[in-house]
């Protein structure tokens, strides 16, 4: 059940951004948008986090042989890297690749050039 959980985690940190910032993008209200660029960046990172500390959870958990709980104890700088470089490089990338798609799927009236 736990890997389940995991998978959730990790699938809803790919997912959140898209939801979040494909309804921002389609209110087209500024306002809207900026608090969808916000809320989707903090989502996104918890969940990237709560993925990765569930996952080291599991590891820990599994290991039964003295080798395996030396191996799964060993790496904490594991999360720490992914704290500091990962969870947030992937929370901005996410958002803003996922707001420019709104933004071509539902243009404003003022930026479409009439032919």
């Amino acid at each position: 059940m736990q890997d389940g959980t995991y998978n959730v985690y990790w699938w809803l940190s790919l997912i959140a951004p898209a939801v979040v910032m494909l309804i921002a993008r389609a209110t087209r209200s500024r306002k809207i948008y900026w608090l969808a660029v916000f809320g989707s960046v903090i989502v996104t990172y918890v969940l990237c986090l709560q993925a990765v500390e569930l996952k080291w959870a599991i590891r820990n958990a599994t290991a039964t042989l003295d080798s395996e709980i030396e191996h799964a104890t060993s790496d904490g700088a594991n999360l720490v890297f992914n704290a500091i470089l990962l969870a947030p490089l992937q929370a901005i990338l996410f958002t803003w690749f996922w707001g420019w798609v709104g933004r071509r799927i539902w243009k404003s009236p003022q930026t479409s050039v009439a032919p």
